[in-house]
């Protein structure tokens, strides 16, 4: 399986053609190979609603129709799924790890 954007966009399409309309979506894999850009996409398109669960391993995902969930549901969703604000900031901590820089220590420069 390929793990872009396109792909899981390509893949939703197709589950979704022979899906019931209550169909709850669940992607994995979507934050740690930068498939955020696809989840958002399958969102925008399909008028569904989506969250990225950001306190899972792999950064997972779920797509639904709000209206055929129940509240517990959402609810339950709620806990493994932070703000976008917080995932952009995880994103922006790793970015900076990654380029050899350590996040937790003060820049001399500053």
């Amino acid at each position: 399986a390929e793990h872009i954007s396109d792909a899981i966009v390509k893949d939703f399409s197709a589950a979704q053609a022979c899906a019931a309309e209550s169909c709850v979506y669940l992607f994995h894999d979507v934050m740690n190979f930068d498939m955020v850009e696809g989840l958002q996409r399958i969102v925008d398109e399909s008028g569904l609603e989506g969250r990225l669960l950001t306190k899972t391993a792999s950064g997972m995902a779920v797509v639904y129709d709000q209206p055929k969930v129940s509240q517990a549901f959402l609810d339950y969703v709620g806990v493994f799924a932070d703000d976008m604000n917080i995932y952009e900031g995880y994103r922006n901590f790793a970015s900076e790890t990654q380029n050899g820089r350590n996040p937790f220590l003060m820049d001399p420069s500053e």
